[in-house]
């Protein structure tokens, strides 16, 4: 649809100057312009002047990509600018833009932060994986980055559940023993241990999707 008519109602003066800028840019960029569904062009306005300043861009490969979008205007939600929003369809790379089924979407957890682990993960199959440098070859990438985090997070999510029982042994064990070394090991495997329940806590939180339950209180913790 060519709405290029309908872009602009009221005056306004512009800096010709950062219009050609920008229209540069956009050339030299090699991107086009998605347009837009609907009869309402404008997304903003001062009350006296109303203009369709916000737009969604692509380049050839993304257009190869997704051939099947839409760009819709929303309702005006604050001052001057009204959101705009892309969707896809099903296109011909074969994947399926949208809602995910659920259950088959990739968490990544905010727990392996803090573990250098992951970032050679994520080093090591984002060198591993192929594909071109297009947006098909980076959604390739990043898919199969996501596997393998899967794969690496449930191996270490075992391995809390190991040491957080070792440490419960050792605790056990310890706690029974007066002496002033025993108890320096003692110390350290409750800090330990409560650093493994901090990780399984903010596992647990970011699945179940519970407001109330806030950084502090810590239902599970073994130790104060």
């Amino acid at each position: 649809m060519d709405n290029k008519k309908l872009e602009k109602f009221g005056v306004r003066e512009k800096s010709q100057c950062g219009i050609d800028n920008f229209r540069c840019s956009i050339d030299s960029c090699h991107l086009n312009d998605l347009g837009f569904e609907g009869d309402d062009c404008f997304t903003w306005s001062n009350g006296q002047v109303f203009e369709r300043l916000d737009r969604f861009f692509g380049n050839h490969s993304w257009l190869e990509t997704f051939p099947v979008h839409k760009v819709k205007h929303l309702d005006f939600f604050c001052p001057d600018h009204k959101p705009i929003m892309l969707s896809f369809g099903n296109n011909a790379s074969g994947r399926k833009c949208g809602k995910v089924r659920r259950g088959s979407r990739f968490h990544f957890e905010h727990a392996w932060c803090e573990d250098p682990g992951c970032g050679d993960i994520i080093n090591s199959s984002w060198l591993d994986s192929l594909g071109d440098l297009g947006i098909s070859g980076l959604l390739d990438r990043i898919a199969f980055c996501g596997k393998k985090l899967e794969v690496w997070g449930k191996d270490r999510f075992r391995h809390l559940n190991n040491g957080k029982k070792i440490l419960q042994e050792n605790i056990s064990c310890l706690s029974s023993l007066h002496d002033s070394g025993s108890w320096k090991i003692l110390k350290e495997c409750e800090k330990h241990f409560n650093s493994l329940l901090d990780k399984e806590e903010r596992y647990w939180r970011q699945r179940s999707r519970v407001s109330w339950l806030k950084d502090g209180d810590r239902n599970t913790i073994f130790f104060s």
